[in-house]
């Protein structure tokens, strides 16, 4: 006799396994995800500011006799070593000498902070153990995430390459010196990555990687000093990047060198990661260490001192770049006393000439309100991302005010761009003093000092930003800054309207000597920078707190 039927035990179900071919892709798309809306405005920025420059060299020196005077700039050592030997005179050569020393540094910054981001940040976050519990393992998504970084970068290539190709320069050269940036910009890139598995948490681990790149340059910076220290090029990726010879020569096979070693950190990097834990370093730190107490008496005094090692990192940045300049100031300003098509091209950018010292400084001045804007994002973004990463909650669960924290972090992102200000005022001027030009301290720290309402503008519009958009905090005020500055440089050169020119912050800057800045541009700027601000931390405090 048999007993009762047995209904069979359901099938235990959970959520499926992903495809082979999707697992295969998984940390490729998730990466690109995360970093595709910064290379569609580095893109953006990138293509801008290199059509300002060969535009501007093909109007200023349209023939060959000028482009040689011009080349008699690069015999100042200061211009060596910043900007390099220029390979030939054609405008397009031109263009990737004057602005690609600028490009790489930032293009280095941006793939290693990317990097960075997507290895150690993801686990610093808790985010990197929810992707691994999926079938991808550790070494793959790593993989995907450079593959990422790899397409990113060809992007930004094909940003470097459109405007020269549509301007009619050499397809030859311009692809030599697009693929050379792509190539060297694999090596911070992988560099990020390896920084990524050796240290922890995120900050250590960039500000190796930062140091690291900082170092390559300065030998680059050596190598340029005297022709007899020319080999030290071979020591460093930027050197390389000189010895492709675009536009004059295009040795190709330097692009191998920058690919190898990228290549050989990639290597290292995906070899390492399969071999610990997620959210631990092969360097560990230690597990106790000594308590240091000072600044944690308050929520802003402990804001300030997560900062303060990065502040040091961008003000010795800065300063050293502003000390450079007031050292190029000697050999530009002769340049400005002798060539009349320079002088033209600078009063179209409008920089007031007629004191050629003064005007150039002035123009210098504008120029570092750049990176100082792109400093004011990022001090905001590290603010968003405390949120992103659930560590706020932690603060105002003890009964921090949200809207005085928000208050209190704009107010210390203006106070330390204030002190970098200063920073690169007594650079600058120090510069130029070692130059041998006579210039008196108020001539430089008086341009400098006018930049301070249009970044009170930048950080208000950050805060809005926070406030509003959260995942907008670091891209609009850089961005918008950098379309400012495009503007008032791209529409003097070609003379447009006033009343376009006028919607740039930077063509309110002071134009020394003749138009210094004015009490009604100072306080229009500071003013909406105050009332961004104001709104963005009412609006953060009737929003709920959001995540990455």
């Amino acid at each position: 006799m048999t007993g009762p039927a047995v209904a069979p035990a359901p099938a235990v179900t959970g959520t499926p396994a992903a495809p082979p071919t999707t697992a295969r892709w998984a940390g490729f798309r998730l990466s690109w995800r995360l970093i595709r809306r910064g290379v569609v405005l580095m893109c953006l920025a990138v293509a801008g500011y290199l059509a300002v420059e060969l535009v501007s060299f093909r109007i200023a020196y349209p023939d060959q006799a000028s482009r040689q005077r011009l080349l008699s700039l690069s015999g100042s050592t200061a211009v060596r070593m910043l900007e390099g030997v220029p390979a030939g005179s054609s405008a397009a050569g031109l263009a990737a000498w004057d602005g690609g020393w600028l490009l790489t540094l930032i293009l280095a910054a941006w793939a290693l902070l990317s990097a960075v981001r997507l290895t150690r940040g993801e686990e610093d976050a808790g985010r990197a153990e929810l992707v691994l519990c999926r079938p991808p393992t550790a070494r793959r998504v790593l993989a995907g995430s450079l593959a990422a970084l790899a397409a990113g970068l060809a992007c930004l290539a094909g940003a470097v390459a459109l405007p020269f190709l549509l301007l009619g320069a050499p397809v030859a050269g311009t692809l030599l010196w697009a693929g050379g940036l792509w190539a060297f910009g694999t090596v911070p890139a992988a560099l990020g990555a390896l920084a990524g598995q050796l240290l922890q948490p995120r900050r250590r681990a960039t500000a190796l990687g930062l140091g690291v790149v900082a170092g390559l340059f300065l030998v680059r910076a050596v190598a340029n000093s005297a022709p007899d220290r020319r080999w030290l090029r071979t020591a460093t990726p930027f050197g390389w990047l000189d010895r492709l010879h675009a536009f004059a020569g295009d040795r190709w096979p330097w692009l191998a060198a920058p690919l190898a070693l990228a290549l050989l950190l990639g290597a290292a990097a995906i070899g390492l990661r399969g071999r610990r834990d997620a959210g631990a370093a092969v360097w560990a730190a230690p597990d106790s260490r000594r308590s240091r107490p000072r600044l944690l008496g308050g929520a802003g005094a402990f804001g300030w001192r997560l900062g303060e090692s990065t502040l040091l990192a961008w003000a010795l940045a800065l300063g050293v770049t502003s000390l450079v300049f007031g050292l190029m100031s000697g050999a530009v300003v002769g340049y400005l006393r002798t060539d009349a098509t320079y002088r033209r091209l600078l009063a179209s950018m409008g920089v007031d000439v007629s004191v050629p010292v003064v005007g150039f400084l002035g123009y210098l001045a504008v120029f570092l309100a750049l990176p100082l804007a792109a400093f004011l994002g990022w001090r905001l973004g590290a603010a968003r991302q405390e949120e992103a990463t659930g560590r706020l909650d932690n603060l105002l669960a003890r009964g921090v005010p949200r809207r005085r924290w928000l208050a209190v972090t704009a107010g210390q992102a203006v106070g330390a761009v204030t002190l970098l200000l200063a920073g690169c005022a007594l650079a600058l001027w120090s510069g130029v003093r070692l130059a041998g030009v006579p210039v008196g301290a108020g001539q430089v720290v008086e341009p400098v000092a006018g930049l301070l309402p249009l970044l009170v503008l930048c950080a208000g519009l950050a805060t809005l930003a926070f406030g509003v958009v959260p995942r907008l905090t670091t891209a609009l005020p850089i961005t918008l800054a950098v379309l400012g500055y495009l503007l008032d440089t791209f529409g003097g050169m070609l003379r447009w309207p006033a009343g376009v020119l006028a919607l740039s912050p930077f063509h309110h800057l002071a134009r020394l000597p003749a138009a210094p800045l004015t009490a009604t541009a100072a306080l229009t700027m500071t003013g909406l920078g105050l009332a961004g601000a104001v709104a963005g931390i009412a609006a953060f405090g009737r929003r709920d707190l959001t995540g990455a």
